[in-house]
């Protein structure tokens, strides 16, 4: 039985997303987390906004400790995916495929 090969690169509404930007966006969204996170080390003005931002916006951020940051890191890198996948369901690649002409 032969797989099907993706045809993102011709045509994106194969239903496949793309390779490699669920990844790319995953990781771009776990580097904004961490700088966010040190921001409230080295700006220490209205921390308590700041964990409370935190604890609105992940679920089980219990502080500023290494679990908490696990934690926040895995749940913005899954947030990448989910935009890929929304991106992909509201049709706007072929926009994407324009402007990078």
């Amino acid at each position: 039985m032969k797989n099907k090969k993706c045809e993102c690169k011709e045509n994106c509404s194969c239903g496949c997303p793309c390779k490699g930007y669920g990844h790319r966006i995953g990781l771009f969204f776990v580097l904004l987390f961490a700088l966010c996170f040190a921001w409230f080390y080295i700006h220490p003005t209205e921390q308590d906004l700041h964990m409370k931002l935190f604890q609105i916006s992940f679920f089980e951020f219990d502080g500023m400790n290494l679990k908490s940051f696990l934690l926040g890191a895995i749940q913005t890198y899954v947030w990448g995916y989910i935009a890929i996948i929304l991106w992909h369901l509201t049709g706007y690649c072929p926009i994407y495929k324009m402007l990078k002409k």
